[in-house]
């Protein structure tokens, strides 16, 4: 069976016909319904009644909304107090629109106004015009404020200086703030910079970040430094360790400081710890409190001990006896010192006095006084040879006057004056020769010590060629390059770079 359907003709179209309020209308076909339709420029949009008119409709996710035309444009309407709106579409929700500009911006109602929007975050904000651009805006006491996006939040906003600042509002009125860590606070202007302030009795000071808090701040030369109240005055501040320590001012500079018996001491900072400091030659040392006084201190090992000044050099003191002696390190240690002609020598304490040391292999040994010298000692006899008196050194049980050679303590013998190494052979004491850096068993000839090479048991003369030691024999006087035959060391000559006996 054929069904007809009453038609129109519009545009060479044959539309359904719709008969609204009896009323013949063209009709659309939307989702399988046949809606009335609307002609707007030769085109047919399914229509909407709203209030008895029949408007052209725009299909939105599905829906068919009462459509506004701007600018030949039909754009989807929303009702408001009677009134169709053009609406904008934002996140799928359709919003009243405002034009501004020729542009349709999302509005908002604020007290029965539409105002343009902005939208943030997905939000839709009321939008305040500024040279010529849409802001969000926020309401502060009635008044709607451009504003600033700070970490998803519409802040009010100030300008200073053709800057935008995030503005704070304190008493009614908008002042530039700055946002530390998240956090807006109240601003003040320095050298024509905004920094964060603090309120501290009612007056606004300049704020000092210190580990993502504001502290209150003081100018000093046009720099704002965290301040501290102590005793009701506000110093200012030092950070140090993420700590704000009272600060004085000396030369100009601000250092912590530190309080003892009531009073600021400027402080100096070692290992991170905030110790009193003394000032000597315009320069602040570290302070020891020793006896209720702040005395300089040096630092030693890592610790710091009451120093005392001898000869413009701050030294370590040692307290032996109720007294006070200059101190000198040694292998770590801090022994008391005893100075003589302007020199801070070790010194150790031997039947009740403090004698002079001198070092030796980190250990001290008393000290003896030969021809105004200070040399170590041991509590035996030394060994003075031509006037000079050597460290000594047990060998086999016997003390011989020792020698340095490549850093290392070697005993020593004494031949025609000299000192000399000795080498040990056969548990004889040799007097020794260094060559290349090895002491080889010296032979006595003419009164020179040559070294020696061992052949057969006997310690013969040798002579050096091309770095080897060889047994030398000694013809008239020379000593020549041995070659041994049949266990005999004969001279030897060299033709064509050969030795033959």
């Amino acid at each position: 069976m054929l069904i007809y359907w009453a038609g129109i003709k519009i545009a060479g179209n044959m539309l359904a016909r719709v008969e609204v309020d009896g009323n013949i209308l063209a009709g659309i076909e939307i989702a399988g319904n046949i809606l009335a339709g609307v002609e707007i420029d030769g085109n047919i949009l399914a229509g909407v009644e709203i209030d008895g008119n029949i408007l052209a409709g725009i299909e939105i996710a599905g829906n068919i909304l009462a459509g506004v035309e701007i600018d030949g444009n039909i754009l989807a309407g929303v009702e408001i107090d009677g009134n169709i709106l053009a609406g904008v579409e934002i996140a799928g929700n359709i919003l009243a629109g405002v034009k501004i500009d020729g542009n349709i911006s999302a509005g908002i109602e604020i007290d029965g106004n539409i105002l343009a929007g902005v939208e943030i975050a997905g939000n839709i904000l009321a939008g305040v015009k500024i040279d010529g651009n849409i802001l969000a805006g926020i309401e502060i006491a009635g008044n709607i404020l451009a504003g600033v996006e700070i970490d998803g939040n519409i802040l009010a906003r100030i300008q200073i200086a053709g800057n935008i600042f995030v503005g704070v509002e304190i008493d009614g009125n908008i002042l530039a703030g700055i946002v530390i860590a998240g956090n807006v606070s109240v601003g003040r202007k320095i050298d024509g910079n905004i920094l964060a302030g603090v309120e501290i009795d009612g007056n606004i000071l300049a704020g000092v970040e210190t580990d993502g808090n504001t502290l209150a701040g003081i100018e000093i030369d046009g720099k704002a430094l965290a301040v501290i109240e102590i005793d009701g005055n506000v110093l200012a501040g030092i950070e140090i360790d993420g700590n704000i320590l009272a600060g004085i001012t000396t030369d100009d500079n601000i250092l912590a400081g530190v309080r003892i018996d009531a009073n600021i001491w400027a402080g100096v900072e070692t290992d991170g710890n905030i110790l009193a400091g003394v000032e000597i030659d315009g320069n602040i040392l570290t302070g020891v409190e020793t006896d209720g006084n702040i005395l300089a201190g040096v630092e030693i090992a890592g610790s710091i001990l009451a120093a005392i000044e001898i000869a413009g050099h701050m030294l370590a003191w040692v307290k032996i006896d109720g007294n006070i002696l200059a101190g000198i390190e040694i292998a770590g240690n801090i022994l008391a010192g005893v100075e003589i002609d302007g020199n801070i020598l070790a010194g150790i304490k031997i039947d009740g006095n403090i004698l002079a040391g001198v070092e030796i292999y980190c250990n001290i040994s008393s000290e003896v006084e030969i021809d105004g010298n200070i040399l170590a000692g041991i509590k035996i006899d030394v060994i003075e040879i031509d006037g000079n008196i050597l460290a000594e050194i047990k060998f086999d049980g016997k003390l011989l006057a020792e020698i340095e050679i490549d850093d290392s303590i070697l005993a020593d013998v004494k031949i025609d004056g000299n000192v000399l190494a000795v080498i040990e052979i056969d548990d004889n004491i040799l007097a020794g020769i260094e060559t290349e850096g090895n002491i080889l068993t010296g032979v006595e000839i003419d009164g020179n010590i040559l070294a020696g090479i061992k052949i057969n048991g006997k310690i013969l003369a040798g002579i050096e060629i091309d770095g080897h030691i060889l047994a030398g024999i000694e013809i008239d006087g020379h000593i020549l390059a041995g070659i041994v035959i049949n266990g005999n060391i004969l001279a030897g000559i060299e033709i064509d770079d050969n030795r033959l006996a």
